[in-house]
């Protein structure tokens, strides 16, 4: 038999060996077998990428081939230089999907065909890009915003065919009306590796919501997951079951027989032929991620999540819960009085009320005296659109204030927490968001947080900002030696101020009252003794340390989420390491400790006619430390823009040790050992200060704010500036809406107060 292999161009590592082996004296054979390639490929590349006059170099040869092989090619349409790509990528930006665009071009210029693209064209030139920022833009343009191309073609299905399949086509006409109550559809969700599911059964009519445990994702457990949980509702109420063309369903004929419903099967690739339950699937996702070992939640932990989606008010409801429908259905339709399903209602508890309205509270109407809670920190997990010790909104009304100590005053609002107990000696801030806790939300502000985080979720009307109270926090896990108890907190205040980062994501989750895993402890160390001593307790105890500055992550650097690994987690806050130790002047340089705050450090420099010059955006609240550890770009600033250019040496605790680098003005001597520190996001230490390269402050000071009319007037505005080489301090381009939160323009004019 004779092998063949499929060609491969030779690469820049290729190119680099051959040039070192060249200059070696080595011959075209060696050279091959070395690379493990053909002689005769070697002697074309040294005959086409050699200069007459110089020996054989890496980097030109690779550029005379890359050349070459552009050239060979012709241009296309949609090169990214050209007037076209231009024209293109405004109308991306406009939500225009390819095939809009393409049509447009050809109805706008119709004798000119060199205008022409098709739809085709444009995908490929957009998932052509490289990864990067650049594609992410582009693929963020279309509609489902895919970052791969779906193939044209899904292929043969080579599943094979369940026996025996009804057509979804002769279901009966009065399933579609959605009048009567017991017609089902039905799906798989799958877990991390497809190792473990759960199957959903949705009610049509109603909405209602059930969720049975499979062993795993077969046939079999299908078969005696549906059949149990089918069984368990009365049979008035289980007419028919829609399901789609899983393999997982090749049993249907058993699993008709033994529940008494219709299977029906959807067409193969028509999920709009079962939407409401992929609706379900979606707000099922919220309690079951994708990638989540789904075998770890019993029966009664599945039902709770049935619950909590069975009394969410839905808009197609009429913002009525799919309970009430039900019920409601139930007395309209005179429905039997057996039991309806264990957790989630008795149909013989059910009093046919006159209207949903007068329906009596769901606590009363929907009882079921054998249905086992679960722990106050599941529930919790499960249930992250539920304020903890209240019910769930519904027609009866909104969530009621969870913060009575909330008192509008004239202006804005002072916030007085129930608990604020902790051992910082910084003023309170909030731990839900940016600022201070004393700052209360005025009106309207609070009407911009409903806005910014209503796509999110109902939120209730009434859900005002949040409060210590609000929340549930599970014990710490073990138990502190005497010798760390006087710096470590495990209060609610200080738990929660150290569980999340200052992101729209963190701020959201806090807003909605989710927090499943803060922080057990907290520490304030006020020495690198301290330090030491905590991350020796940690290390015999399995305990993850989280170093924390000032809190203003956005990339979940602070978060206590480290996984089943560790036995507990520590948040290592800094703030009592805000001192500059040492000027010196005549090098423009100081020492600064790591836990000191972007305004104290100028205050602290100002005396001494220098600064830091690095303002990033959370520059009031950050620290130097972080800034150093997260590789903080400062984006108020031009011409020095990373805190890379400012740091001269650091000193890290590290559970081996302390590390710290020299303060040299320069070296070329191997590898730069504070580039292990910087933007390590404390994963090799706890940085607790650094040598930081400094400036003499500007004699005068000036600065001016433009309006603009329109976005690409300002950006070309910016552009022009940022080019012309002045430099300026500071130059920033805001929206509207950061103006007015930053403070920086009139509040006034941007309705928050």
């Amino acid at each position: 038999m004779i092998q063949t292999t499929q060609y491969r161009q030779l690469q820049v590592e290729d190119r680099m060996t051959m040039a070192s082996m060249r200059q070696q004296g080595f011959s075209a054979r060696a050279m091959a077998r070395a690379l493990g390639r053909s002689p005769s490929t070697i002697t074309r590349e040294l005959e086409r990428n050699t200069l007459t006059a110089l020996p054989y170099c890496s980097r030109t040869a690779q550029l005379a081939s890359v050349s070459r092989r552009v050239a060979a090619r012709p241009a296309g349409k949609l090169d990214f230089n050209s007037v076209g790509w231009d024209v293109v990528r405004t109308l991306l930006d406009w939500k225009w999907s390819p095939q809009q665009i393409a049509a447009t071009l050809k109805r706008v210029f119709p004798h000119e065909p060199e205008r022409h693209v098709s739809h085709e064209t444009i995908y490929t030139a957009i998932y052509a890009q490289p990864r990067g920022e650049l594609r992410r833009q582009l693929v963020a343009c279309l509609r489902h915003g895919r970052s791969t191309r779906m193939s044209r073609s899904r292929g043969e299905d080579r599943r094979g065919q369940i026996p025996d399949m009804v057509s979804i086509h002769v279901r009966p006409p009065e399933v579609d009306d959605r009048v009567m109550p017991g017609h089902w559809e039905g799906d798989f969700i799958k877990g991390a590796g497809n190792k473990s599911s759960v199957g959903v059964l949705v009610e049509r009519t109603s909405r209602l919501v059930l969720l049975a445990k499979m062993d795993d994702a077969t046939a079999a457990s299908a078969l005696a997951g549906f059949s149990a949980k089918l069984n368990s509702i009365a049979a008035p109420l289980r007419q028919s079951f829609t399901y789609d063309q899983g393999k997982e369903m090749s049993r249907h004929v058993e699993l008709a027989a033994q529940t008494g419903v219709k299977v029906y099967f959807c067409d193969p690739h028509s999920p709009w032929q079962r939407g409401t339950c992929e609706n379900t699937n979606g707000l099922i996702r919220q309690y079951l991620p994708k990638g989540t070992d789904l075998s770890v939640f019993s029966q009664d932990e599945l039902d709770s999540i049935a619950d909590s989606l069975n009394t969410r008010p839905r808009a197609t409801h009429n913002w009525h819960t799919p309970l009430e429908v039900f019920a409601q259905t139930l007395v309209s339709s005179h429905g039997p009085s057996s039991s309806v399903h264990r957790t989630g209602c008795c149909a013989s508890d059910l009093k046919p009320p006159q209207s949903v309205e007068n329906a009596p509270p769901l606590k009363e109407t929907f009882h079921d005296p054998h249905h086992r809670q679960l722990p106050q920190r599941r529930r919790q997990a499960l249930r992250p659109r539920l304020l903890p010790g209240h019910p769930p909104a519904t027609a009866a009304g909104p969530l009621p204030s969870a913060n009575p100590a909330v008192r509008s005053t004239e202006g804005r609002p002072m916030s007085t927490p129930d608990d604020t107990t902790t051992l910082s000696a910084k003023p309170a801030r909030r731990f839900w968001g940016w600022g201070y806790l004393r700052d209360g939300l005025t009106a309207g502000e609070l009407r911009a947080v409903h806005q910014l985080l209503g796509p999110l979720g109902p939120m209730g009307p009434a859900l005002p900002e949040p409060q210590v109270a609000d929340y549930t926090l599970a014990s710490p896990r073990g138990k502190l030696p005497d010798s760390l108890a006087a710096m470590v907190s495990s209060t609610p205040y200080d738990r929660l101020t150290h569980c999340y980062g200052k992101g729209f994501s963190d701020v959201a989750r806090m807003w909605m009252r989710h927090v499943p895993q803060a922080p057990d402890w907290v520490a304030f160390p006020r020495t690198e003794a301290d330090i030491t001593d905590v991350l020796d307790w940690a290390s015999r105890n399995n305990v993850a340390v989280v170093p924390f500055g000032g809190g203003t992550s956005v990339v979940g650097g602070v978060e206590a989420a480290v996984g089943p690994d560790y036995a507990a987690t520590l948040s290592l806050d800094l703030e009592h390491f805000n001192q500059v130790l040492e000027v010196d002047t005549a090098s423009r340089a100081a020492l600064i400790q790591a836990g000191m705050l972007g305004p104290d450090l100028e205050a602290a420099l100002r005396p001494h006619g220098l600064t830091l010059r690095h303002f990033p955006q959370s520059f009031e609240f950050s620290t130097l430390g972080g800034w150093i550890a997260t590789r903080a770009g400062g984006h108020y600033a031009t011409q020095y823009t990373h805190i890379d250019d400012f740091v001269q040496s650091t000193r890290m605790v590290t559970p081996a040790g302390v590390v710290e680098t020299r303060r040299l003005p320069g070296s070329g001597a191997g590898p730069a050992p504070d580039r292990l520190v910087i933007g390590s996001e404390g994963t090799m230490g706890v940085i607790t200060q650094a040598w930081m390269r400094l400036q003499d402050r500007p004699t005068f000071r000036a600065s001016a704010s433009v309006a603009f009319d329109d976005v690409s007037t300002a950006a070309r505005c910016v552009r022009a500036l940022s080019q012309s080489g002045l430099q300026p301090s500071n130059c920033r381009l805001l929206d509207a809406r950061e103006v007015a939160f930053a403070g920086v323009g009139d509040r006034r004019a941007q309705g928050l107060v």
